[in-house]
Formats: structure tokens, sequence, C-alpha cells
């Protein structure tokens, strides 16, 4: 759930009876468990989990790491 501010997110999510998993403050926004009966303000944008992949990354020089990693499916 994102929108102005992850605390303003996390306050929606407990008022809406939610629980909140993680802040993202990155995005402005939670990680969270809502019931399925809850209402929340237009201003919050909710999207159901899903699984994310990373296609590729490099490797910053000097890591010790690998020199590309790349996701499989």
């Amino acid at each position: 759930m994102t929108g102005a501010d992850a605390d303003g997110a996390a306050r929606a999510v407990l008022a809406a009876g939610g629980r909140v998993v993680t802040v993202l403050p990155v995005v402005r926004g939670v990680a969270a468990q809502l019931p399925g009966d809850a209402t929340l303000d237009p201003a919050w944008s909710v999207a159901p989990q899903r699984e994310i992949t990373v296609a590729e990354a490099a490797t910053p020089a000097g890591t010790g790491g690998a020199a590309n990693t790349k996701a499989e499916r």
C-alpha cells in the first residue's frame, strides 16, 4: 500500500483492522495484511502481493562476487 508517506500508510492499515508487515519508506508505503472487507481512503493505492524477479544485475567490481547475477524463474 502506498500513498503520501509510509507512516500514514501504516496508520491507515491499522485503522482498517490490518497488520503492517514491514514499512517501505522508499515507496512511501507498507507491506501489510488487510481484512477482505477493509475499506481505505482513495488516497491510498493497494496492490495485491505478487512475485518479483530481477532479470539481471551487475555486481560491483572488487566485491568478490560473480561478475553478473541472473534470477531464474
